[in-house]
């Protein structure tokens, strides 16, 4: 299949949402509340235009499209245009976040992120060619990722609930140096709604009903105010069915479960410059299949061994206090404080074809989480950025052999993914400036140091029962940006990033697909360096990005063949442990725009192309799951009550495996085939209080498999959608 001529021609983008304000201002005036508004849009600008050889005065609707606005980038509130990181935003409110009922599908149109799937619950996003944990996930700031995670793709950032979510950002390449551990590829920062202001009570429901799944959810959520206190509360349940994929490959089972998510928040302005906010969270998956491990699932060499294979519960609880405030004294301009609890707990029930014995895990994770965050102005020309992180994760990690026929559960407490009672640290203290040198030139320096201790025991070996060991980590990035003319800005970065090693890494004991991984307890973190180079546009009807960027990545963490106690088989499988032998390259290009065609800005056509090449440089081989060129295409008509959208998304083929990809039995051994999707959906506004949207995806009913994944991409999807507001 031939895709790349047609990507040739690409024009590359993220959506963007109408927005009319009435104003009058002179033609060149663009004021200072545009830059304020989040997210990026479209401003209506209606100007008295005197026409000084007439004596009348004439009026006409200006467009512009407002810029878009990050948080992460930096840590304070820029323009993604004027930082020198690439950045993409999905603000919630659009298509691209709730165009499905699952989190691990509301990606999948980013620029630069390739979303691996294991399972319909569980999927990675794949960014610069890190997977799972090799890429940062927060929620509000806070770290979704902890010490457990395990290598390759995972199932965590399917926790959070899509429906809740007011915009997501994304910065591509290394993100160490204003976040620490784990921030290879990019970072994630998902944003939840916020208060409505000024709205005494709000009241709304959102549905959506999927066929290839035959799943639905529902969300119900109300926000107001009351006396000082701004309150925002909601509760969404999602009932998902078996997968049916496309062409030949039929419903795909076991893929269904079915989850409950529940948020909250309680909010109070202590002044005009202070707020304080109590915030929750809640979800929890049941019984989520996963497919690739179960007998008769469509595998490429062989097929799954288990009769059982369930992760249940999968449920995650969020808690946190934030005090922020503004203007705090002459040489302080902003305080944020946060202080977090999360517990993070996974039960998994695994038993074997034709056995009677069946296993149960049950790991709990508890982190407690402080973080303050300031801001300072020296002679305006440094806006320096700088605070501390603080993260302690305590572990409970238990296992059962459970006997179905006599019902007898018997605890073996050497078998437990972790050993029970372990603990890691986390601490680090960074500094970022923005120091504009000239009109046109800035320099945005930044520098961090971390520490990590960890706390553990070795199972099996009374003679040295205790573990643990202290890591440090110095990161540093170093970005430029210069402005070439008015709405074109040439950016570049030199920036690190690295992962210190986990529990997961050092003490854990997992079963897993290809064999059984067992502790090393010797290892470093794994490094990145990054250097990329790129351009911005913005103006008026166009917003467009082009980076070209090359990391070498040092002291990788690998799992190969290993041993424990001096066996190399365990109950019949390999044993694997993880080591640092790896040393790659990676390198790749993410283009995106959006050129609107007409002066009411109602046409527009948008695009994105990401392309990624990663090389082994030890075992001189591709690096394993790097994902295909990929991107999306589509044109766009919207008005104020409806708007209809065609695209087509696609990836080439790729045959770059790794000798652990041919030998992944979800992965073709011979390459995995490219595809190319058509689709098409719309919206509707039936009046201020409702509207629906709806579409079909996948067309032509194409039965594929996206690169890396264990579970086919859906058949042919109608869906439809409903909002009510009160």
């Amino acid at each position: 299949m031939k895709i790349i001529p047609a990507a040739a021609v690409i024009l590359f983008g993220l959506g963007v949402y109408a927005q009319q304000v009435d104003v009058t201002v002179q033609k060149e005036l663009i004021t200072t509340e545009i830059k304020e508004m989040t997210g990026e849009g479209v401003l209506n600008i209606e100007t008295d235009r005197i026409e000084t050889d007439k004596t009348v005065a004439k009026k006409e609707k200006k467009y512009f499209i407002l810029p878009a606005i990050t948080v992460t980038a930096t840590r304070i509130k820029d323009e993604v245009f004027n930082v020198s990181k690439p950045v993409s935003v999905a603000e919630g409110h659009s298509s691209v976040i709730q165009k499905s009922i699952m989190m691990n599908e509301t990606l999948d149109e980013s620029p630069g992120v390739f979303m691996q799937k294991t399972t319909s619950g569980h999927g990675s996003p794949i960014i610069r060619g890190f997977i799972g944990r090799e890429n940062l996930v927060l929620i509000d700031g806070i770290r979704l990722n902890n010490s457990t995670l395990r290598s390759g793709p995972v199932q965590y950032m399917n926790t959070i609930d899509n429906f809740m979510i007011d915009r997501i950002e994304i910065v591509r390449g290394p993100g160490s140096s204003l976040y620490g551990s784990d921030a290879l590829g990019g970072v994630i920062n998902i944003i939840t709604e916020k208060f409505v202001p000024q709205v005494p009570f709000a009241a709304q429901y959102v549905s959506r009903y999927d066929s290839s799944y035959n799943g639905a959810a529902t969300r119900l959520e109300v926000n107001g105010k009351a006396g000082e206190f701004n309150y925002l509360f909601g509760c969404t349940y999602k009932n998902i069915g078996n997968l049916r994929a496309g062409g030949e490959f039929g419903v795909l089972s076991p893929t269904g479960f079915n989850e409950q998510d529940a948020n909250g928040k309680i909010g109070c302005n202590i002044s005009k410059d202070a707020e304080i906010s109590l915030n929750y969270q809640y979800a929890r998956q049941n019984e989520v299949p996963r497919y690739d491990s179960y007998i008769g699932s469509r595998m490429f060499s062989g097929t799954g061994g288990y009769e059982k294979f369930l992760y249940n519960p999968q449920e995650r609880h969020l808690g946190w206090i934030k005090y922020e405030q503004q203007n705090v004294s002459s040489w302080l301009d902003s305080l944020l404080v946060s202080a977090s609890f999360h517990r993070q707990f996974e039960g998994r029930q695994t038993r074997k074809v034709g056995k009677i014995v069946e296993s149960e895990y049950a790991d709990t994770v508890d982190t407690l989480g402080f973080s303050p965050l300031f801001t300072s102005t020296i002679d305006n020309n440094n806006k320096l950025v700088y605070g501390l992180e603080y993260y302690q994760d305590f572990v409970q990690s238990r296992y059962w052999d459970y006997n179905t026929n006599t019902q007898v559960r018997t605890e073996d407490i050497l078998k437990s993914t972790f050993p029970d009672g372990s603990k890691y640290n986390t601490a680090g203290v960074f500094l970022a400036d923005e120091w504009q040198i000239s009109e046109s030139f800035k320099l945005m320096p930044e520098a961090r140091y971390s520490r990590f201790e960890y706390s553990s025991i070795i199972r099996g070996n009374p003679a040295v029962s205790n573990i643990g060991e202290v890591f440090h980590n110095i990161t540093g990035n170093l970005g430029a940006l210069y402005k070439i003319t008015r709405g074109v800005n040439l950016c570049g970065n030199i920036s690190q990033g690295f992962r210190a090693p986990n529990l997961d890494d050092l003490v854990t004991f997992r079963v897993e697909n290809q064999g059984i991984d067992v502790p090393n307890y010797n290892l470093r973190p794994e490094k990145n360096t990054n250097m990329e180079i790129g351009v911005k546009g913005e103006y008026e009807k166009i917003s467009w990005s082009a980076f070209y960027y090359f990391s070498d990545v040092t002291d990788k963490i690998d799992r190969k063949p290993g041993n424990y106690n001096g066996d190399t088989i365990i109950d019949g499988k390999p044993v694997y442990q993880k080591f640092n032998i790896g040393k790659g390259q990676v390198q790749g290009s993410e283009l995106n725009s959006r050129l609107f065609l007409d002066d009411m800005l109602n046409w527009s056509i948008y695009g994105n192309l990401t392309w990624t090449e990663g090389k082994n440089l030890t075992d001189c081989e591709p690096l394993s799951r790097v994902p295909p060129l990929n991107g999306i295409l589509g044109a766009r008509y919207e008005i104020s009550d409806w708007g209809l959208e065609v695209y087509t998304k696609f990836a080439g083929r790729q045959d770059a495996l790794s000798t652990r990809d041919k030998t992944d039995s979800r992965m073709d051994p011979n390459g995995t085939p490219a595809w190319i999707t058509y689709n098409a959906r719309g919206n509707l506004k039936i009046n201020d209080s409702i509207k629906i949207n709806g579409g079909v995806e996948n067309i032509l009913d194409l039965g594929y498999r996206t690169h890396s994944s264990g579970v086919d991409a859906p058949g042919i999807n109608f869906f439809l959608g409903v909002e009510a507001k009160y």
